[in-house]
């Protein structure tokens, strides 16, 4: 099988902060592996991001490729690797 996208930016940032949410990830920081070529997160997702960012969780992003920056504004911290 063949993935061809249709990542749902939003859907991937709330699912991870779901599970930061559970006592077994409070400490825990998201890593993020993708190419980025999605939307960045809406409002609402930008402020619950902010809110576990004021508990002390970092968002981190590994890109593949280079054509995408718009994460670059909203994550800690993005390493990129060329394809």
């Amino acid at each position: 099988d063949r993935y061809t996208g249709g990542t749902d930016g939003n859907e991937m940032l709330r699912a991870g902060i779901r599970m930061l949410q559970t006592k077994n990830y409070a400490m825990a920081d998201m890593l993020i592996i993708s190419d980025f070529i999605f939307e960045p997160p809406v409002e609402h997702v930008r402020k619950i991001m902010e809110e576990e960012h004021q508990k002390g969780t970092r968002f981190y992003g590994l890109q593949i490729g280079r054509d995408y920056h718009e994460y670059d504004k909203i994550l800690d911290k993005v390493w990129q690797i060329e394809r």
